[in-house]
């Protein structure tokens, strides 16, 4: 298994960041990777099987080649012909970039890699919370047991960083879902929007600083 990272989860406002969290944006996206290979180690993958493209945060909707030329290359290097994205819920605009990206690559190179799309998390009746996909056709729901559960909050304990904005979704479920990758209609209301966010201006660079 590989996974690739289409963002280095640093914005470049400073208003997103942790709130305890005193350096710059390197130093941010320095932060943010070592906690992602933190949490690979708790789920045993090695750090050789992760990728990471320099996109800050929050921008991946305008940098969608860059993306999915990088998603071409590691579906190359590896073989991989199965894929794993988030769903498009209007959770995170990265996350719904993302399955856009897959999306793309599905229509334009990748017509016969197996794409699944899992949730996150949704506004619903005005509250922010765990997505979960309603019965049907291709929903695969798959328990974890006990040992699978702890190396999950492991791995989500990782991300220090993020502790203020995972603590809504406490306790950790110890049910995974994914189905295959669909069409969805947006959500009238985006999570982004009732925390606040204001997105950032289409930008150029599509990377550091």
């Amino acid at each position: 298994m590989h996974v690739l990272f289409l963002t280095d989860g640093a914005p470049r406002q400073r208003q997103y960041f942790a709130h305890d969290f005193r350096g710059g944006r390197a130093a941010y996206r320095r932060r943010r990777r070592a906690e992602a290979l933190a949490a690979a180690q708790a789920l045993g993958l090695a750090a050789v099987r992760l990728h990471f493209v320099s996109i800050p945060d929050l921008e991946l909707r305008d940098c969608q080649p860059r993306a999915m030329a990088r998603l071409r290359a590691v579906a190359r290097a590896s073989g991989a012909r199965a894929w794993l994205v988030p769903a498009r819920e209007n959770g995170h605009p990265d996350h719904d970039a993302a399955n856009d990206v897959a999306r793309q690559a599905c229509r334009h190179w990748a017509r016969g890699a197996t794409v699944w799309e899992y949730p996150l998390y949704a506004r619903h009746r005005g509250q922010t919370r765990y997505a979960w996909f309603p019965p049907g056709p291709g929903v695969i729901q798959l328990a974890l047991n006990r040992a699978e559960h702890a190396a999950k909050v492991q791995a989500l304990t990782a991300y220090r960083s993020q502790r203020a904005t995972l603590a809504p979704f406490l306790p950790v479920p110890s049910v995974e879902q994914f189905r295959p990758l669909r069409r969805r209609r947006p959500r009238r209301h985006a999570v982004w929007t009732a925390w606040g966010w204001e997105l950032p201006p289409a930008t150029r660079t599509c990377g550091p600083p």
